[in-house]
């Protein structure tokens, strides 16, 4: 099986993603600034110290990767930055095959954008800040990249059982329904595992019946 790098993989989403690579044979390989927060795949993973917003061991971590996943959560306005490393990168990798950017659906509830950062929701439970400059900056790189690509666009994301089916559309509305880490990750893992797919936007989310 390839070889697939997620990006991430100490938050709770990165965390499922990787599970469920490891369960379908992928070998993984993930980049930490502290490499013991992987606790759960540790040893059937290759872990490189490093940061993908500074650049440093992402060429170790994405080497010989066919996919690749970025699910990067952070409270500072850094996502536009990791995705110029790893676009930069993977520019460079002519085996890559495919490319996820896991990045947030936006909701008339949310602030606007002059007052980006306050009481919106993040991809990640608590009251962490999306920074939406920064998110839609990361999705511009990566839809200019040249690189086969899929950016998903999500609500929000719950640890519990999902008590909807996932939706996945090319276009507005956004299924308003928050999503579960662990129905997104087997999604990610779909769309990986696709033989052919289209470059573009997915906005997800779950719809009551």
């Amino acid at each position: 099986m390839s070889r697939i790098a997620i990006l991430g993989a100490s938050c709770k989403l990165g965390d499922r993603i990787a599970g469920r690579a490891l369960e379908l044979g992928f070998r993984v390989n993930a980049i930490s600034r502290t490499p013991e927060k992987l606790k759960r795949h540790a040893e059937m993973i290759n872990v490189y110290r490093g940061d993908a917003a500074s650049g440093v061991g992402l060429e170790a971590a994405l080497a010989s990767c066919k996919n690749v996943v970025l699910a990067i959560a952070s409270e500072l306005p850094v996502i536009a930055q990791c995705a110029a490393n790893v676009v930069r990168q993977l520019q460079n990798n002519t085996m890559l095959a495919r490319l996820v950017f896991i990045s947030c659906a936006r909701h008339e509830q949310d602030p606007a954008p002059k007052k980006e950062g306050l009481f919106s929701r993040l991809l990640h439970p608590g009251q962490r800040t999306v920074h939406w400059d920064d998110l839609r900056e990361a999705e511009g790189i990566v839809s200019l990249s040249g690189l086969n690509y899929v950016i998903l666009r999500t609500t929000p994301l719950t640890d519990g059982p999902s008590k909807h089916p996932l939706i996945a559309a090319p276009r507005h509305p956004t299924p308003p329904g928050k999503v579960s880490r662990h129905d997104l990750a087997h999604f990610v893992m779909d769309l990986v595992n696709q033989p052919s797919w289209a470059d573009g936007e997915l906005l997800v989310g779950t719809r009551p019946p």
